[in-house]
Order: C-alpha cells, then structure tokens, then sequence
C-alpha cells in the first residue's frame, strides 16, 4: 500500500512540475490525494471538460459561477465555514488563500494608521467609504479594535450591490458592537461630493483590464475631499508564479478570470487618474498589492 501510494505521488510530483512549475507542493499534493485518482490525473493533464462537472460540485464553484465578485468565497476562506468538497478544503489552503487573510490584516494595520494619521491631523469629524465591500469585515475589524475611533469618525459606510453581503455586514457590525451604516448601491452612483476622507476598494479592480481601473477610480474621485486618501487592491502577476494551480482552477476551471497586474502598473493607473501615489503595502506573499493614493488637488 505504501509503495502505491508513494508511486502515485511520484506520479503526482511529476505532472505538478512538467505543468504547474512553482506550484506549493505539499499543498498541491494534499489536494490531489483527496481527489479520486481518475479526476487528479485529467487535472493535471488539463482536461478541462472531463474535470469541471466534478470540480463544480463544490460550494466555492458554486458560488464563483453565480457571482465571481461574491463576498461568500472570501467569508469561506476567512472563516473556513461552509466546506463541501475537495475543492472547497484546496480553496481555503491553498497560498491564494492564505495570501487572501494576509491582505485582510494588511488592510486593518493600514487603515488604523491612516486613521490615526487623519486624527493627528486635527481631523475630528473623519468621513469613511468602505466600496464594493463585501461584508465589510475589515472596517469593522478596525472600529472594533479601536473604540476611541468613534469619537474621530462621523461615517464609516459600506457600499454594496449584494442584499447577501448586505445582511451579513449588518450582522457582523452588530455583533460587534459598531456603528458602520450598510448601503446596498451601485458604488459608482453616491452622492458625495468632496466630502470622502479615507475610500477603501478592496478586491474590486481584480477582475478588470487597466484602462476599466481608470474609469472606476475616476468615477469615485469626486467623493473624495483634498487630501483625501484612496487605498485600491489588485491581485499581482506574482500568483501566477507562486500559485499556477489556484490561478488555473479559478480561470479555466471556474471561468473567473482575474487581471493580474504589477504594482508598476496600479502606480500608473492612480496617476493616469490624478492621485498622488504613496507607494503600495502587500500581502505577506505579495499576491495582492493595496495602491494609496492621495488627492492633492480639489475636485471640480
């Protein structure tokens, strides 16, 4: 038994890097060990039509296909709730995942800071705009670790279209005991004018080409007030080189189809659109970098 077992990893090894070169093994292999053999072998040699009825039994392919932008994928890998198949236990493992809570913490310190910066500044009455939030866990990470926030903070609001993400965001503040106000909107569509003085839009961008960046950050520009503070996320070409397999089930396997940019790229994107670039801040496997950007000049 144990010799077939080791054959069929050797077997396993081999594909993985003739295939998948830069794959983490030892994730890669304990996924394709919980597949049946037949399934592991045809995904591993690419056939996609044999493969996906059966990949797409799974909560997360479920989920992926109704509505790539879900807030439920990211709650499942935050949470590890909601686990179905093999695909769903790869997807909350897998360094895509991990690399997904690394960015949640990265986005909390960062925000504190921005916060604290905003207070140091004299700024009493911070207006906060969390956009295409999801559940908006992380705005209430920050306000509930740092209650004296509330005193500094006259809006922290949540936009999004999801009724779903909506109601959990709700329930989530709730339960923390937060005053975060949840709109479900077309985040493109608010009314603010020259008001905003911190935007988060986090995993937004992911799924769109350069040039539909550019529109999306125009378009909620105007909500900022001078000296306002943008932080925008995009997925980066570094997970096509650390994690070819996650990269591979979501595109080809899922049909969500990510546009993995550089940071040089996200830097010309906030300029293109006339925001001073601060620099970016990563996930610990920096698959995901959050641009900050400043508005220097006022809006008109």
């Amino acid at each position: 038994m144990k010799t077939l077992i080791e054959n069929k990893e050797k077997e396993f090894l081999r594909m993985l890097k003739k295939n998948f070169p830069g794959t983490h093994i030892p994730t890669a292999l304990d996924f394709l060990n919980d597949l049946p053999k037949d399934i592991a072998l045809r995904f591993l040699n690419k056939d996609k039509k044999y493969v996906t009825p059966y990949f797409r039994r799974s909560f997360v392919s479920r989920i992926l296909m109704e509505n790539p932008a879900s807030f439920e994928m990211l709650e499942m890998v935050y949470t590890g709730k909601g686990i179905e198949a093999e695909v769903d236990r790869y997807a909350i493992n897998c360094l895509g995942a991990r690399a997904l809570r690394s960015r949640l913490r990265s986005v909390i310190v960062h925000l504190e800071n921005i916060i604290l910066e905003k207070i140091f500044q004299g700024n009493k009455n911070i207006k906060i705009l969390n956009l295409g939030s999801g559940s908006g866990r992380d705005l209430i990470d920050v306000l509930s670790k740092n209650p004296y926030f509330r005193d500094y903070v006259s809006l922290a609001e949540s936009v999004d279209t999801d009724e779903k993400a909506i109601r959990k965001g709700r329930e989530m503040a709730r339960e923390k005991g937060v005053k975060v106000d949840f709109v479900q909107k077309n985040m493109l569509s608010l009314s603010y004018r020259n008001e905003i003085d911190i935007i988060l839009i986090i995993g937004v961008l992911c799924g769109l080409e350069e040039r539909k960046c550019i529109t999306v950050l125009k378009r909620i520009k105007r909500y900022l007030s001078k000296g306002g503070i943008i932080i925008a996320s995009n997925v980066m070409e570094e997970m096509l080189k650390k994690d070819p397999l996650t990269s591979y089930i979501l595109g080809d396997i899922l049909g969500w189809n990510l546009e993995y940019k550089t940071p040089e790229v996200l830097k010309r994107i906030f300029e293109l659109v006339g925001y001073e670039w601060r620099g970016a801040f990563f996930d610990k496997f920096k698959f995901h970098a959050m641009g900050v950007g400043i508005l220097k000049s006022p809006n008109y």
